[in-house]
């Protein structure tokens, strides 16, 4: 994924010990869901993390990242040591 100027860097810390980052292409802010249309979960394997998906208004899709969930992967905790 290339960095550009919708990228951001987002930073987790859910403990003392742990402090992790992400690079994402795009990023809502708050808003309603009300706003969004909930769709079906493709039956593919989606990454780890992806709980929800949305449609927007402009037939965008969304996906709904849960930071818990990818915390609580083990496989996820050790990508760096890869």
């Amino acid at each position: 994924m290339p960095f550009n100027l919708k990228s951001r860097i987002l930073l987790v810390s859910p403990g003392d010990k742990m402090y992790t980052g992400f690079i994402v292409n795009s990023m809502m802010g708050i808003r309603n869901l009300s706003e969004f249309t909930p769709t079906k979960l493709a039956k593919t394997r989606l990454p780890k993390g992806i709980t929800a998906q949305y449609q927007d208004t402009e037939e965008r899709l969304w996906q709904k990242l849960s930071l818990h969930e990818l915390m609580q992967d083990e496989e996820f905790l050790h990508i760096a040591l890869e």
